[in-house]
């Protein structure tokens, strides 16, 4: 199949949480609640259970911060099981990447499409769709913070990539835009995705006295934030639909087909 007969494939956009949140004190009432809990919420009670027994001392080593958000931490622990508040996953985080999307200024049409299309990776509870109600909470997916000890990255990896494999199947998808960085990315085993799906990602570039780089970590994530913005607003539903993006910010420069790539200059 070549690559334009391929345009009338639907794709699943991942991203991840970011590490800062809103306080997530919205009032929910109890039908939203239920009508829109994480697939996943019954394991991340049972993390949150398990952070509950440590310290602040042990909570801030095994998550890999400082006293002071161990601290914060200790307390959205003890505000999880209170389900009377609580915030929209997509506009729970306040990240770079979810700043530029602006989730409150999208369009009916673009929300649409978020909630078909974008799927959010999440350290405490692992696969969120972008109405899911959550609480709030600060986790690194490399902390060894599940009951078992181990990583969040082991422990969620059979059930996200279980997730991900029933919603391509679901929505008859066989392409992902894999927008996340790589500690979110090694919540999936890739190796077990359906046969025949295709992986895409975006490369952004820069050049710097003549010479290519890749942009810092901040523009990095604006650019993700602001093109995710551009393929829910515009309606783009494929790969070859990004590859026909118009925008100040960067310019399309070619697509590799063989490492399923889309790279972009930006200025």
């Amino acid at each position: 199949m070549s690559f334009r007969q391929a345009r009338s494939r639907q794709m699943i956009i991942l991203i991840a949480e970011s590490k800062t949140m809103t306080d997530c004190s919205s009032i929910i009432a109890r039908r939203s609640y239920m009508n829109h809990t994480p697939l996943f919420e019954r394991e991340a009670e049972h993390i949150m259970e398990y952070l509950n027994g440590l310290d602040t001392g042990e909570l801030a080593e095994r998550i890999g911060i400082s006293a002071t958000l161990a601290q914060s931490m200790k307390k959205k622990i003890f505000e999880f099981p209170n389900k009377t508040t609580g915030e929209v996953s997509l506009k729970a985080f306040t990240g770079v990447v979810f700043k530029s999307l602006s989730p409150s200024s999208l369009s009916p049409d673009a929300l649409k499409a978020a909630r078909k299309n974008l799927r959010i990776i999440s350290s405490l509870y692992g696969w969120l769709h972008p109405d899911d109600i959550i609480k709030s909470y600060r986790l690194e997916f490399k902390g060894k913070t599940a009951p078992c000890g181990k990583s969040l990255q082991a422990f969620w990896k059979k059930n996200v990539t279980e997730a991900l494999c029933d919603c391509m199947t679901k929505a008859g998808c066989h392409e992902i835009l894999n927008l996340m960085p790589a500690d979110a990315a090694k919540c999936i085993d890739w190796k077990l995705l359906p046969k025949g799906t295709d992986v895409w990602k975006i490369d952004f570039v820069v050049f710097k006295e003549g010479k290519e780089k890749t942009p810092d970590a901040g523009k990095l994530k604006r650019l993700r934030g602001t093109i995710l913005r551009q393929i829910l607003t515009e309606g783009i539903t494929d790969i070859y639909g990004i590859t026909q993006i118009d925008s100040d910010m960067y310019v399309y420069d070619k697509i590799d087909c063989k490492n399923h790539s889309i790279r972009f200059i930006s200025a």
